[in-house]
């Protein structure tokens, strides 16, 4: 009786795996066939970590929506800094949220505008301007204060895949661009000067600029 009992379980597995295969293929197959040009890729911006300024991790993920058609967006955190050399601490964030068209289906080379913002935070313990009339100071204070940096700009961005995997699911994706950039900063209630030191006009309180992005992700396609 016991041995008959094994044998009634071992078939009864059997049998339910068979099934459960069979429907779980079912259900695959209509979910491409639904969705045939769906993927989701994720993104690491590893050049972020050698930013000659503001030094970030940089994480994303891409939906593509379309054969030719993706959007997605990429989430930094700013961990150090040579923005300031005088800073202590540094600290932000960078969102860039981009549409990208690929000129192909197999999705290697395309064309992406992306909207890229920048919230940075500096700590300082250094001389800064107080009682501010007309960009003028009445006198100077040595304390610590935070320095702030807003930047808004635009990109358009031209890259390729390379493959680094058989199945083209981990690629490298080197890109170049052209985009402008809206720079505001400085510190509140107090004005800290840098009329002396080299690239003194990038720290004017309105700055505005055109940038080159270049760089190099990390991808990996998740589906």
């Amino acid at each position: 009786m016991n041995n008959l009992k094994k044998i009634f379980a071992i078939l009864f597995v059997l049998a339910y795996s068979k099934v459960t295969g069979q429907s779980n293929n079912g259900i695959y197959r209509s979910v491409e066939e639904i969705f045939p040009d769906k993927k989701i890729t994720g993104r690491f911006n590893f050049t972020g970590l050698l930013d000659v300024f503001d030094e970030n991790i940089s994480l994303g993920i891409e939906y593509r929506f379309k054969s030719l058609w993706s959007a997605g967006s990429d989430v930094a955190y700013i961990f150090r800094s040579d923005y300031l050399s005088e800073s202590n601490t540094a600290g932000g964030i960078i969102l860039r949220p981009f549409f990208r068209y690929y000129f192909n289906t197999r999705g290697r080379i395309f064309l992406e505008a992306q909207v890229h913002y920048k919230y940075a935070v500096y700590k300082l313990t250094d001389w800064v301007g107080r009682d501010v009339s007309n960009g003028i100071p009445a006198y100077e204070e040595y304390t610590t204060f935070r320095y702030h940096k807003r930047a808004l700009g635009l990109n358009i961005n031209f890259g390729d895949n390379v493959n680094l995997t058989r199945d083209e699911k981990l690629r490298l994706e080197p890109y170049i661009g052209l985009g402008v950039r809206f720079k505001k900063q400085g510190v509140d209630n107090g004005v800290y000067a840098r009329e002396r030191r080299l690239l003194a006009s990038i720290y004017e309180p309105k700055y505005s600029t055109v940038v080159l992005p270049l760089g190099m992700r990390l991808v990996y396609d998740f589906k």
